[in-house]
């Protein structure tokens, strides 16, 4: 499996505390069945430059892959979390995307949908940037009104939500029903720590099916390798959330 959404880089946000903490991470996703990890730590342009998010990224990195010497881990590859802000346009998005895709997760407000964020996501995938919006579950608006939602996914943008919400059930309706309209493709961890939202996905078979999981297996690959995938097409949602 391939985990397209971590916070296991340590010292650089709010994810892993220290190397070793980050190596239990990398440790409990091969348990997970998961052999391929993208690294994403948040990146806000209201809050610091590109190049000193990089540099500090590439640090961070660094003092991970040492530490792990010996060690047998997943494959990594550097990416971001990157905070929406239509001031992203004045930067080179080629240096935030995962691995050395064309692919950038996109983080959107919680509690307002953003202004501009069809144009905005426009130019971007006119200069060959492919959108995922991260942990979709989490947005207020697209929980009242799921058309806001399927109309981004019809201009190519993908979705990804977070697999420990699709394991607890008292939390999981909203996500499940996400990935049952196909208003969700990809499933990660987001994980932060061992403590909150530890890598979990060889659950996600009390939940899922094992078609709709190969599915989401489908995208992260896709991503993962950069290779193109149809512009998806939901089921008609109505007021299913409501």
């Amino acid at each position: 499996m391939v985990d397209i959404h971590t916070h296991i880089l340590s010292g650089i946000d709010d994810g892993a505390a220290d190397v070793e903490e980050a190596l239990e991470l990398l440790r409990q996703e091969i348990e997970n069945g998961v052999d391929k990890v993208v690294l994403t730590p948040h990146f806000d342009c209201n809050h610091t430059t590109l190049n000193e998010f990089l540099e500090r990224r590439n640090e961070a990195y660094s003092r991970l892959v040492e530490a792990a010497n010996g060690i047998v881990i997943p494959q990594l590859k550097l990416g971001a979390e990157v905070r929406y802000s239509p001031e992203l346009l004045e930067l080179d998005l080629t240096k935030l995307t995962l691995g050395d895709s064309d692919y950038l997760l996109l983080e959107l407000p919680f509690d307002h949908y953003p202004a501009f964020i069809e144009q905005v996501i426009d130019n971007m995938m006119s200069r060959g940037i492919n959108v995922i919006l991260a942990h979709v579950e989490r947005y207020l608006y697209f929980r009242q009104y799921p058309n806001l939602l399927s109309d981004l996914l019809k201009k190519g943008v993908l979705a990804q939500v977070t697999a420990a919400k699709l394991i607890k059930k008292s939390k999981k309706s909203f996500t499940l029903k996400c990935i049952n309209k196909g208003l969700a493709q990809i499933i990660a961890s987001d994980t932060h720590s061992v403590s909150k939202r530890p890598p979990c996905q060889a659950q996600l078979g009390l939940s899922l099916t094992k078609k709709q999981i190969e599915e989401s297996d489908y995208y992260s690959y896709a991503v993962w390798n950069n290779d193109r995938v149809p512009t998806v097409t939901p089921k008609k949602t109505g007021w299913f959330f409501k």
